[in-house]
């Protein structure tokens, strides 16, 4: 299987499997079109939630007191919420200038550039802390799923209030034989936060992660080889109302991961990861303005045990941010940062960051936004790890560097619970880092090229058919442009970045407590060299997910992974595992 997807070149637009997948896709969504006129009301579907950030908007209104939103683990925010393809932060804006949860927005200033596994993992469904769970004092829950390919899933949590405050703790476990028979698939963890409210206006958060993965290279040159890994982070904040009109935060986050490559006989490779974060901020109102400063330091630590290597890194930032309503309709976001990075204490580089913002909503139906962007981005080599599990143990470790980059977007409602979504952006990057295999050990390795265009067009739908049937899609395009230096032009395109993708997602409530979760994906071919013809095929995914619950405390759950039996590769050389069928319990009390 690995030789097919290591050589197999794809038709530029669509291979015959991709289209054929394509095709069913549109097929499954006039299904639910047709279900949903039909369909006769048992109970209205809570819609998950849709609030979208607009930062800081909160000029020329009396102040209230609200509550911060908590940083913290991604496990423990749950659940990550998905809209048209994109993933973004709730944050509650009532009674702040009449924004509402549907104000326009755009894609937060960083990379465009996202790999397919940070897609796969926004979707992933996890437990929620429902508001309708507000009055509770605590809550445990369980959960517990097994099916084809010896896999098993539990996971367990527990909440509940402290006078003050509240503590969250939550574990879980992931174990499959996988795509082989002894692919050795596993991972775990367990995690925990606590905030507190320390004073009348001083709330304190503490949280704390520790992750173990193991997984069987197959795709790799050497014969039983397995990767192993673990990684934590710690870390601590402060949150202050000093005035009515002002509030800050103060805090630290710091952590590391070890991943150990070797076979039955001998070890092949060891990294060691060790990093820390510093960072505050300070929002005032003045006379209509709000002012925001802010600050944040990230340093990381590398070390290679293959050839005693170590690498530091690291990227400090200070940043001024104002906002201003010019009229009723219309704020204006304007803010700039000095960065200062550096790699070993010989590589220093320093600029200042402008950014910018503008968003005009002259009715409640119609939003639109337009904005600029520039600046450095810092991720660790944890952060790379957390992307790519079969990334390689030497990696650059440099900010990449935009040096322009716009974006414009537009939100227009329709008819009552039908939305049109459009957004555009572009980037200049004049350092950009991108995945290639190592032909030696096949392993991915990140590699560094300058002078990148990056382009994506999105246009899709959301719509509540009906009080049981929600539907949305996108269709996404990828576009890129590499410098001149690029050995032929018709080829320069960056490697694992598709042509297109094209996500669905719809959800039915068949029966009184009973709901159908569907989600597809269509994936256009990705080129997996750099200025060569070669390339991944297009695939195809649907995941389906039946939920009946049994009163208040239980609930069955079916879920059906890669339901169309597609073969595919996320990585080169690492196929995925097929048709996956897992049923289960899940408990709360």
């Amino acid at each position: 299987m690995t030789e097919k997807y290591r050589q197999k070149p794809a038709n530029p637009i669509f291979s015959r499997r991709t289209f054929k997948l394509a095709k069913n896709a549109w097929v499954f969504i006039l299904m639910i079109s047709l279900y949903s006129l039909n369909a006769i009301g048992q109970g209205k579907i809570e819609p998950p939630p849709t609030k979208i950030t607009i930062p800081s908007d909160t000029t020329k209104v009396k102040h209230e007191k609200k509550k911060k939103n908590q940083s913290g683990d991604s496990e423990l925010n749950l659940p990550d919420v998905l809209i048209l393809g994109k993933s973004h932060v709730v944050r509650t804006a009532t009674g702040k200038k009449n924004l509402n949860p549907e104000s326009p927005t755009i894609v937060r200033p960083g990379n465009v550039y996202e790999p397919i596994s940070i897609w796969f993992k926004r979707d992933t469904n996890k437990p929620e802390l429902k508001e309708g769970l507000a009055n509770l004092d605590r809550l445990t829950w369980a959960r517990l799923q097994g099916g084809g390919y010896a896999t098993f899933n539990i996971d367990a949590g527990h909440w509940r209030k402290i006078d003050q405050g509240d503590v969250r703790v939550q574990g879980w476990l992931d174990r499959s034989n996988g795509q082989f028979h002894n692919s050795q698939y596993s991972r775990g963890g367990l995690a925990g936060k606590i905030s507190y409210e320390l004073a009348p206006r001083v709330t304190g958060t503490a949280h704390g992660k520790y992750a173990l993965f193991r997984r069987g290279l197959h795709g790799a040159t050497l014969d039983n080889f397995t990767r192993r890994s673990g990684s934590g982070n710690f870390g601590a904040d402060l949150r202050y109302d000093i005035t009515k009109l002002s509030d800050g935060k103060l805090g630290f986050d710091i952590g590391g991961t070890s991943v150990q490559s070797d076979t039955n006989s001998s070890r092949f490779d060891k990294t060691d990861d060790f990093w820390y974060k510093l960072y505050f901020g300070y929002t005032a109102q003045l006379a209509g303005i709000q002012i925001t400063t802010s600050g944040n330091y990230t340093r990381d630590f590398f070390k290679l045990f293959a050839d005693s290597a170590s690498t530091k890194s690291s990227l400090g930032e200070l940043g001024i941010e104002a906002l201003t309503s010019i009229s009723s309709a219309i704020t204006a976001i304007a803010g700039v940062k000095y960065q200062n990075s550096s790699t070993d204490s010989f590589t220093t580089e320093s600029r200042i960051s402008p950014y910018g913002r503008i968003n005009f909503m002259p009715t409640n139906h119609i939003g639109l936004t337009t904005s600029f962007f520039t600046g450095q981005h810092f991720k660790t080599f944890t952060d790379w790890w957390k992307e790519n599990p079969y990334i390689s143990h030497s990696i650059p470790l440099r900010p990449d560097d935009i040096q322009f980059g716009f974006g414009l977007a537009s939100d227009l409602e329709i008819l009552p619970g039908i939305k049109l979504h459009g957004e555009f952006t572009r980037s200049w990057y004049n350092r950009f880092f991108y995945w290639e295999q190592d032909p030696d050990s096949r392993l991915i390795n990140l590699n560094e090229m300058d002078k990148v265009k990056l382009t994506e067009l999105q246009i899709g739908v959301t719509a509540q058919l009906n009080d049981r049937t929600r539907l949305q899609i996108s269709f996404i395009s990828y576009s890129d442009k590499l410098d001149s230096t690029a050995a032929v032009s018709n080829l320069d395109r960056i490697p694992y970045r598709p042509d297109f993708r094209l996500p669905i997602r719809a959800s039915i409530q068949l029966l009184q407590g009973m709901v159908l979760a569907l989600r597809a994906d269509v994936y256009g071919p990705r080129r997996n060299r750099l200025n060569a013809n070669s390339r991944l095929p297009g695939f195809g995914l649907m995941n389906l997910s039946l939920t009946k619950d049994f009163g208040d405390k239980f609930s069955a759950i079916l879920s059906v992974r890669n339901l169309l039996d597609s073969e595919y590769v996320i990585w080169e050389n690492y196929p995925e595992t097929g048709v996956n069928v897992l049923a289960g319990l899940r408990a709360k009390f």
